[in-house]
């Protein structure tokens, strides 16, 4: 059964978004040198909403951790964005 043109266009948009989402990795490395927590927060909370949206739902939930511990002034949110950092680069090929 060959895959229909949506299939394929979905596919074509995934792969996009993880070529982009490699460069947001680097970023929020720089930001974790620079202790930016806002900038850190707002790659996070927009990784809540876009993992889903293109098929990769644990960068989602790995996202809403983050993002909550953030909304809730969390005195370890350095410490759960680094953990969800981590999980992200290992989940992504």
């Amino acid at each position: 059964m060959s895959p229909n043109n949506s299939s394929v266009e979905f596919l074509k948009l995934q792969e996009k978004y993880l070529l982009n989402f490699n460069s947001k990795l680097k970023l929020l490395d720089e930001h974790f040198v620079a202790k930016d927590f806002s900038s850190i927060a707002n790659h996070f909370h927009k990784f809540k909403g876009n993992g889903l949206t293109y098929g990769f739902k644990p960068i989602t939930d790995i996202a809403i951790i983050v993002d909550k511990h953030y909304k809730q002034k969390s005195p370890d949110f350095e410490k759960w964005a680094r953990i969800g950092l981590a999980l992200i680069k290992q989940i992504l090929p």
